[in-house]
Formats: C-alpha cells, structure tokens, sequence
C-alpha cells in the first residue's frame, strides 16, 4: 500500500488544545464589512453572544443575544454555524466554518 499526503488548502488557528474562552469574553469585535460588532458574554455557565447591529438606511440600532454552544470542546458555535475560536498564535479571535477554515481574525 502505498503512503498518500494531504495538503490543505485552507487556513486553521493555531490553539494548543484548550478553550480560551476567557480570552474571547468581554471582545467587543468589529464585523470586517459592516458597522455591526459583537460581544461574548459568560452568564452562569453558557456563553452568549451580543449582536449590535447598525442600518444606515434608517439609522437605528439594534441588539440580539442568542446562545453559543461549545463545539469540538475549545470553539463556541452560533446558529447560524459560525464558529469563534482564539488563536494562540496570533492572540486574536477568529471566525472559522464548521470545518474550522478560518473565514477571518478579528482586526482584519
């Protein structure tokens, strides 16, 4: 049989096993395309998310929260399935798909 390799065409985080989800609490993280932020809140022993949403058109603001769920033990996930993670290397938080691409760090 013969050996194969694999190559990745996508970027992952660099983590070392652990969740660092004290590291994403409290963020106030911009959105890179938009004037929305967002924020991950600890209350007791979930974790929630903070939309603050902006429509220029109108020029109203708004605020969502929804719960986040632990996923594969060191990422959050939200229901719309985008996955935050904290990437040890770069220090920053990350927005990754279900299969853990990086979709984009927080700053870009």
């Amino acid at each position: 049989m013969r050996g194969s390799v694999s190559f990745s065409i996508f970027a992952r985080i660099t983590t070392d096993g652990k969740p660092h989800f004290d590291k994403m609490v409290g963020r106030k993280i911009d959105y890179p395309d938009t004037a929305d932020s967002f924020k991950i809140v600890k209350k007791g022993n979930s974790y929630k998310l903070i939309y603050y949403g902006y429509d220029p058109e109108t020029d109203k603001s708004s605020t969502e929260t929804s719960t986040l769920k632990v996923y594969k033990n060191i990422y959050l996930i939200d229901k719309n399935g985008i996955v935050y993670g904290y990437d040890t290397a770069k220090k920053k938080v990350a927005f990754l798909r279900e299969n853990l691409e990086v979709i984009y760090y927080e700053g870009q």
